[in-house]
């Protein structure tokens, strides 16, 4: 964001444009994002319920006028909700009993555990897992288990559009089709299956030569292991300096410091 922000104010006589979507967290997020670039800010209204029950009918055709009625109600204006409805609909499970954001967990929280190292390692990176992870589960933290044969699942879950495939160069990789989605998978493991995930994504992570500190510090803080995260803070804490971020830097020193930082580990972060 400091970039683009850099790149807007030594370009102002340059043919050089920024379109850039984001939801309303961004506000506070970046405070005052590019203000004093002269931003042209377009906030984007609910769709209205004519052009939702438009797109009812492009997508699923006729139905039932209470059905749709339900559908427009339930989805309140937001696209992703009413795209979400529309494909329950489709699918045939019918629009009354259908609920917003659900069927893409629709495999339940037990499929999404089978997938869990591979989807947590994608995490931070936006939406990306890896389901060959899986054959790694257990690797350094003391619990051995099979492979469960996530490819299948992860394959299946791509048919339904709940995520989508990626060519990579050595592991398989997907992505959710939104961030809702992945947001409402995580939310249903419990805590022990979220440290070990984490764990295993920082490892895996680690060793893939991963570059940005506040990647790795964020899942080995969420996996309990306070010494690495601590160590990668100290990297984070000084790349965010090369970038000239003071307050990401100093929040990041702040982090390591809460964790235990001190002496060496401590100069380290700052």
């Amino acid at each position: 964001m400091n970039f683009v922000d850099a790149a807007l104010r030594v370009l102002p006589e340059k043919p050089f444009m920024v379109l850039a979507l984001a939801r309303p967290e961004v506000d506070r997020r970046f405070p005052g994002v590019w203000k004093e670039r002269s931003p042209q800010r377009i906030n984007l209204a609910p769709l209205s319920p004519r052009v939702s029950q438009r797109m009812i009918e492009h997508v699923v055709g006729k139905i039932p006028e209470e059905s749709s009625r339900w559908i427009v109600d339930r989805a309140q204006g937001n696209p992703f909700y009413l795209e979400e409805l529309l494909r329950g609909t489709r699918r045939g499970q019918g629009g009354r009993r259908q609920q917003p954001a659900r069927h893409g967990a629709g495999h339940g929280a037990g499929a999404f555990r089978h997938l869990w190292p591979g989807r947590q390692a994608g995490v931070a990176r936006g939406q990306h897992l890896w389901p060959d992870l899986q054959a790694r589960r257990g690797q350094g933290t003391g619990r051995r288990r099979p492979a469960q044969g996530c490819g299948p699942l992860a394959g299946d879950l791509a048919q339904r559009e709940i995520l989508f495939s990626r060519p990579t160069a050595d592991l398989r990789e997907y992505a959710f089709r939104h961030a809702l989605l992945r947001q409402a998978a995580y939310e249903m493991l419990p805590p022990s299956e979220k440290r070990l995930g984490h764990l295993l994504a920082g490892q895996y992570l680690e060793q893939a030569g991963e570059r940005q500190g506040i990647v790795l510090a964020d899942h080995f803080e969420r996996a309990g292991e306070n010494p690495r995260a601590i160590h990668w803070l100290g990297v984070a804490a000084q790349q965010a300096l090369d970038a000239d971020d003071l307050v990401e830097t100093l929040g990041r020193v702040e982090r390591g410091v809460k964790l235990g930082a001190a002496g060496r580990n401590c100069a380290r972060c700052g």
